[in-house]
């Protein structure tokens, strides 16, 4: 999935439904590191987890974000 945040294209994969939790991963790689380790021990539970993939990783751009903050605070999937 993608939603636009300012000029930023990001890219997120979500799981479930229920209350969010909103997973970042490390430097270096992508949403699917983190997923994997959530989905192994959260499976099938009654909260929609959130991957997105951090700013400049993934398919996710890096125009006008500033830090990883900025990816959950002005995004409206969250």
């Amino acid at each position: 999935m993608e939603c636009r945040i300012n000029e930023v294209l990001v890219h997120y994969v979500e799981h479930g439904v229920g209350v969010p939790l909103v997973a970042l991963h490390g430097a270096g790689v992508d949403h699917r590191e983190i997923e994997a380790a959530i989905e192994a021990i959260l499976p099938d539970t009654r909260y929609r987890r959130i991957y997105p993939d951090l700013p400049g990783m993934g398919l996710t751009t890096a125009d006008g974000l500033t830090c990883n903050d900025d990816v959950v605070t002005q995004s409206n999937i969250f």
